[in-house]
């Protein structure tokens, strides 16, 4: 149910929808960052948000006062590994949809729990207009598992990173991701040098 808003400044909302660099995923502690710093970030600046991630995208909605939500814009886009921003909107409301001062991070991905967002599936294929924006905010607000619960080992990051992979080579064009694969296979290659070197003797 929404909440009105008690504060005296004007309410606005914004949302977008943002990729990751491939590099990224594998930095397992990523999402650990993002989650503290968010849930720090909100509480100190009276900001509310919701962010949903699949196959390296998210989309992301926040709701504070036009200059909060300006500063946090201008955080989002000095982020170096975050590309193809697409502003969905950006705009007055009349009350809360969010718990205030409240961050929820959630994965698209059936590896971690049964997937109630399997309509909005592939992310990067979907237009992302303002009404399937919001139809999804209020999918995830809805649901009782998040982040905090459901994303606590390296294991399941690794599915996550996965489950991206598989998704990589069946929907995309190769020659668009030769570079991704060269690097998948250097690393490769680095591991077995390094899993060698820590055997022998």
């Amino acid at each position: 149910m929404s909440k009105q808003s008690s504060s005296e400044e004007p309410l606005f909302r914004m949302i977008y929808v943002v990729y990751i660099d491939f590099i990224t995923l594998f930095d397992y502690q990523y999402f650990n960052k993002l989650h503290q710093f968010s849930v720090k970030y909100n509480k100190k600046n009276n900001l509310s948000s919701v962010s949903c991630f699949s196959d390296g995208v998210f989309l992301s909605y926040a709701e504070g006062s036009e200059q909060d939500l300006t500063d946090l814009k201008n955080i989002v886009l000095q982020q170096k590994n975050l590309k193809q921003f697409k502003w969905i909107d950006f705009s007055q409301i009349q009350c809360h949809l969010l718990n205030k001062n409240s961050f929820k991070l959630f994965f698209a991905n059936g590896y971690f729990f049964d997937n109630p967002f399997k309509a909005f599936l592939p992310f990067d294929n979907q237009q992302w207009d303002l009404q399937q924006s919001l139809t999804l905010v209020e999918c995830m607000q809805i649901q009782n598992v998040s982040y905090s619960t459901k994303l606590t080992s390296k294991k399941n990051v690794m599915y996550l990173q996965l489950h991206w992979l598989l998704y990589l080579f069946f929907n995309h064009n190769f020659r668009e991701h030769l570079l991704t694969i060269i690097y998948l296979l250097l690393l490769i290659c680095l591991l077995v040098a390094l899993i060698t070197l820590t055997v022998l003797p």
